[in-house]
């Protein structure tokens, strides 16, 4: 009696075996499954421009101090189309100021160069505190497959933070020009 009860347990033991062996097999692909893909791109740029403000009645018109912008962008599965990119922005003139910058490339190939657009959300978080959104486009001069140079054009508008005043938005025109290095 006692051999009867371990054939039953035995044959049950079988039966999910087989089963799980069965359902393994149905959802394990017969292609090969590939990893997604990150290219990397690091990109340096010296830049300045004019900021626009409301004083009072009057607008004033003041030269942005000089500033460093670093870029690491990554490009997914070789899709060079869409670039997700996190930037910092240092001021260097007058206070220094440290900015992130997460923006989004949409780049073209232009055949001997490539253009781009971006939009992007500067904030200043060390010693200031502003936050705005940012429209941009530029140009990246490849010169060979590792090292290009890179120049763009910005509109940041600042509408928080405790140096934005209230009820206002702080313009920001920005021109930079530097070198990009893929990885």
């Amino acid at each position: 009696m006692g051999t009867s009860s371990r054939e039953g347990s035995n044959h049950s033991l079988s039966v999910v075996s087989l089963l799980l062996l069965g359902i393994s097999a149905i959802c394990v692909p017969l292609s090969a499954t590939l990893a997604q893909s990150i290219d990397i791109s690091v990109d340096g740029r010296l830049g300045s421009g004019a900021t626009i403000a409301e004083t009072g009645n009057e607008t004033s018109w003041t030269r942005t101090p000089t500033n460093l912008q670093f870029d690491a962008g990554l490009i997914f599965d070789e899709d060079e189309q869409f670039e997700w990119t996190l930037g910092t922005i240092i001021q260097l003139e007058s206070q220094v100021a440290v900015a992130l910058n997460p923006k989004l490339k949409l780049v073209r190939d232009l055949g001997v160069t490539k253009a781009f657009a971006s939009l992007g959300l500067p904030w200043f978080v060390i010693p200031v505190r502003r936050l705005g959104v940012s429209v941009g486009g530029g140009i990246i001069v490849p010169i060979n497959e590792t090292f290009s140079w890179i120049g763009n054009m910005s509109i940041q508008a600042f509408f928080a933070g405790a140096d934005v005043p209230d009820g206002q938005t702080v313009l920001v025109l920005n021109g930079a020009f530097g070198a990009r290095i893929a990885f």
